[in-house]
């Protein structure tokens, strides 16, 4: 397997122009005490550059991810390692440590890891548990079974089912066990859908890898490992973090989830999952890598990761046909809402003169055998 090495540089480079490079963004040198030395300021620069050219696409990457985390948290100081990762790799140190973590306490499960290709966010769940557990999950993993993060989670004993809690709750009287409740079940729809999110997100990092590495990605092939995820994923959005749509026009429809405003990163994460889950609705092939890459692949990261968007298409006030899109998919939804109540009312009306039809006639049948 290889491994990342830092190489010192053959030519002697100053702090000045170091700090005047376009790879490298460490603290300044003024602001560490003691002050950092060339050698670790080098060390720095090129951990900034291999963290901003991985970008964690895939396990082994994830692991590398680690390592150059690592690497850099021993050179800088504590207090200024926050600041470091802000600007080099734009997250929070407890994100990072959780790929520190990965690289160090997983590094015996490496290769198995990387072989099954075992998503971040799965492998973040095995951290702190005991090696009989974690084979237990391998295991299942290479025996083809798949297998999520929350179940990971139970697998390993850092997550247990609250279902005896879930019992009590729903005698709970009042608005305090209405609040609960609903408490207990967002938090176990959230989890649900970032596990779909999380696994659909491992698949749509392999499809970009492949567009970068200049190889094929069907379509097909992709639709076939997450079409049903986003399709469950949609539904979980709307019942968990969609607003109502309440028709004015029409009091008697029932009310459903509608759509976040496009102009927002979580409305626009909405309907890209609602054409995720319809492989009919995806664009043509001249106009899918962009889509993936561009969108689908930097939502997911965003809603994932907490990632900052960048590098999006631009919102719906700069791009006329993506407001379009939305509004042809509300529209729909609308008239399909409308269609269903105009079925129930005629079914109703229909019915009432069948049962008094029917009733005439069953008693005319009574009166003529009475004659007969």
């Amino acid at each position: 397997m290889k491994k990342n090495t830092h190489k010192a540089h053959s030519v002697s480079v100053t702090t000045a122009e170091l700090k005047a490079s376009s790879c490298i963004k460490v603290v300044k040198a003024a602001e560490v005490d003691p002050p950092l030395t060339p050698d670790q300021e080098r060390t720095l620069a090129d951990c900034a550059e291999r963290i901003t050219a991985l970008g964690r696409k895939s396990t082994e990457q994830t692991f590398e991810y680690g390592e150059e985390l690592a690497i850099a948290q021993g050179i800088v100081p504590a207090k200024k390692f926050g600041q470091w990762l802000s600007i080099n790799a734009g997250m929070s140190t407890k994100s990072a440590k959780n790929f520190t973590r990965v690289y160090k306490e997983l590094a015996a499960y490496r290769d198995r890891l990387v072989k099954s290709a075992v998503g971040s966010t799965a492998m973040f769940a095995l951290l702190g548990a005991d090696d009989q557990a974690i084979e237990g999950v391998l295991d299942r993993i290479e025996s083809g079974e798949r297998v999520t993060v929350s179940m990971i989670k139970t697998m390993v004993g850092t997550e247990t089912k609250p279902e005896v809690a879930a019992i009590e709750l729903l005698d709970t009287p009042g608005r305090d066990g209405c609040m609960k409740i609903a408490m207990l079940r967002m938090n176990s729809h959230v989890d649900l859908l970032f596990d779909l999110l999380g696994n659909i997100l491992v698949h749509v990092e392999e499809a970009v890898t492949k567009f970068e590495d200049g190889k094929r990605v069907t379509m097909k092939g992709l639709a076939d490992a997450i079409e049903y995820d986003a399709r469950h994923a949609n539904d979980l959005f709307g019942l968990t973090l969609a607003p109502l749509y309440m028709d004015e026009k029409y009091p008697n429809m029932n009310w459903k989830s509608s759509s976040h405003v496009m102009s927002s990163a979580w409305g626009r994460l909405q309907v890209a999952l609602h054409k995720l889950g319809g492989f009919d609705s995806w664009p043509a092939k001249d106009e899918f890598r962009t889509w993936i890459v561009d969108e689908v692949y930097s939502l997911l990261k965003f809603a994932v990761r907490g990632e900052a968007l960048t590098g999006v298409a631009p919102m719906d006030s700069e791009r006329p046909d993506v407001a379009a899109e939305a509004a042809a998919i509300h529209a729909a939804e609308q008239q399909r809402a409308l269609k269903a109540t105009r079925v129930r009312l005629d079914r109703v009306d229909h019915a009432s003169g069948n049962i008094v039809e029917l009733a005439s006639r069953q008693k005319a049948r009574e009166v003529e055998h009475l004659e007969a």
